[in-house]
């Protein structure tokens, strides 16, 4: 667990806020919580949030990563909302587990932006991706992978977290 939160700083420290990277990423095994509805209210996100981190600290699936979330972003930008809203939580996987039932996030291209500042403020940084797509003729899929880089244990200030938030893309034909 510590030298996977050691990574995380290290990239952290590696990389510069507001700005488009790409990257490949291999499969990523995940753990997600139910499905959170876009018209929920913040105690049914807060209630599964719960029960997530219970079933994380039961099969003892920490591994350093923090609880991440994925976001309808589309749907996030269209809307009148002024927070992040996750329709999962998930959790990070060892890859070594064999006989676990997992979901993956899929291997392949995305763009990365890195958001410094609260979880419900991430959102904010989603225009970057669509400034981005329209200028390179790329095509985004529906859902960003929101990660947390520096979190609570690292950081007391919210405002200076660093979220990885990440979209896989296609180019456009």
């Amino acid at each position: 667990m510590t030298e996977t939160k050691c990574q995380l700083i290290t990239k952290a420290n590696q990389i510069m806020t507001n700005m488009v990277y790409v990257e490949y990423r291999d499969e990523i095994k995940i753990i997600k919580s139910e499905h959170i509805s876009f018209n929920s209210n913040e105690i049914t996100q807060y209630k599964i949030l719960g029960e997530h981190i219970k079933y994380r600290r039961k099969q003892n699936h920490s591994l350093g990563h923090a609880i991440s979330g994925m976001v309808e972003w589309k749907k996030m930008l269209a809307s009148d909302r002024k927070k992040t809203f996750y329709q999962y939580y998930y959790t990070i996987l060892d890859n070594q587990l064999e006989n676990e039932n997992y979901d993956t996030i899929p291997s392949g291209n995305y763009l990365v932006v890195y958001h410094k500042g609260t979880y419900e403020t991430s959102y904010q940084s989603y225009h970057l991706f669509l400034d981005y797509a329209k200028k390179n003729h790329l095509i985004l899929d529906d859902i960003a992978y929101d990660e947390s880089l520096i979190d609570e244990l690292i950081e007391a200030n919210p405002q200076n977290y660093i979220t990885q938030i990440s979209v896989k893309f296609k180019k456009e034909l």
